[in-house]
């Protein structure tokens, strides 16, 4: 039996059509190591949308410097 993992980019897709937006309401792109949310119809609420993206955010610092660590990072950047 094979798995597929998704990648970050299309599980917050399938977070937001789980919430009742679609693509032509917001728009999400993986680049690297960022999501680029962007809300495209003014009557969608900004914090809606980043309380759904920012569990998909995950910085790794170190713990005695709080300096961010290299690699791993997934940053939201929703505008």
């Amino acid at each position: 039996m094979a798995t597929t993992v998704a990648r970050p980019a299309d599980r917050l897709r399938a977070a937001l059509r789980q919430a009742g937006f679609n693509t032509r309401r917001v728009s999400v792109r993986g680049e690297h190591s960022t999501l680029q949310v962007t809300i495209r119809d003014a009557s969608v609420s900004l914090t809606q949308v980043e309380a759904i993206a920012g569990p998909f955010e995950s910085i790794s610092r170190c713990e005695a410097t709080g300096e961010l660590l290299l690699g791993g990072n997934c940053y939201v950047d929703t505008k």
